[in-house]
């Protein structure tokens, strides 16, 4: 197979949960204007997230690791002014240290409405946040054999990010338990083989075509190729609390 060589960019999602500050529980309801303070310096980078308590940061499409750490940086602190305004604090783990997950507001969309209803209590219990990494490549079997190498390496990314031990008010021994959380979900952890593009869309096109999925945003492997844009996406790490 021959791979073509092209400039790359990096791009993150991060998402990150909002607490009461004086109690730091997770907060019930968001903000009327939440998400318009935040528009109005980073138009849809800072949107809803899956559940009421948390935000999502999206990056714009970075040249550098710098460059994206530099707006990542921006866009953190974006959140933080916004949500001070309001007594509110962002909070940088996988896992909330004590909250429940039956105690959750879902965000009201129609997508995740149909997965709760379809996946029911997977779904429900998904009180965790996780970052996801972007890198964009134009040729779709490169993106392919990329994802395939990264599988020896995905564990390693794991170990070098974990902040999520903790899980309704206990120490579960493991320091992501985030990961646990998301096993629960069906087609979730290290990404099947395929040997070319070809047999990944043959892949996609048997699980719609059976009714398993909608679209390649139900398959949450810890590496996938994103449905949206040309990138892999790896989605094993936890959100690093410290953003340096």
């Amino acid at each position: 197979m021959t791979r073509k060589h092209t400039p790359l960019t990096i791009g993150l999602e991060e998402e990150l949960f909002l607490i009461d500050s004086d109690s730091c529980n997770l907060i019930k309801s968001i903000p009327a204007n939440f998400f318009e303070q935040c528009v109005a310096d980073y138009p849809n980078q800072i949107v809803p997230e899956h559940l009421v308590s948390q935000v999502e940061l999206i990056s714009t499409p970075c040249d550098s690791v710098a460059q994206l750490q530099a707006e990542y940086l921006d866009l953190r602190a974006c959140v933080d002014t916004v949500s001070k305004s309001y007594g509110l604090t962002p909070y940088a783990s996988s896992t909330h240290p004590f909250s429940t997950w039956i105690d959750q507001a879902p965000t009201e969309s129609k997508r995740h409405s149909r997965l709760q209803q379809e996946l029911q209590a997977p779904v429900n219990r998904m009180l965790v946040s996780g970052m996801h990494l972007h890198v964009g490549i134009e040729d779709e079997n490169t993106r392919i054999f990329l994802i395939n190498a990264l599988r020896w390496y995905l564990p390693y990314l794991l170990m070098l990010s974990t902040s999520s031990p903790f899980w309704q008010g206990i120490d579960t021994g493991l320091n992501s338990f985030r990961l646990t959380v998301i096993d629960g979900l069906p087609r979730s952890g290290l990404p099947l083989y395929f040997s070319d593009v070809q047999e990944y869309k043959t892949y996609l096109e048997t699980m719609i075509g059976a009714g398993a999925i909608i679209d390649a945003r139900e398959i949450w492997w810890d590496a996938r190729l994103s449905s949206r844009f040309p990138t892999v996406e790896m989605r094993i790490t936890d959100v690093c609390s410290d953003p340096q």
